[in-house]
């Protein structure tokens, strides 16, 4: 069994939330790490665009919601 497959659906879907608000730091290491290409023939790779998609979405939740996380 995989170690997330061991929490119960609540747990899990908290911590899909919980990457969704918080995880922007990982993507942005991801993002400026060595070697990452953002461009390939004049297009985005399809990595840079997943990765772009999701630090917006992160970045798209405001402050006061992110606050709540914090005391669920």
């Amino acid at each position: 069994m995989y170690e997330k497959q061991t929490y119960s659906h609540k747990n899990r879907s908290l911590f899909k939330q919980f990457d969704i608000a918080f995880g922007a730091d990982k993507l942005y290491e991801q993002l400026y790490s060595k070697y990452f290409k953002t461009h390939y023939a004049g297009k985005p790779t399809k990595r840079y665009v997943k990765l772009m998609q999701k630090i917006n979405e992160s970045e798209s939740i405001p402050y006061e919601q992110k606050e709540l996380f914090y005391l669920k």
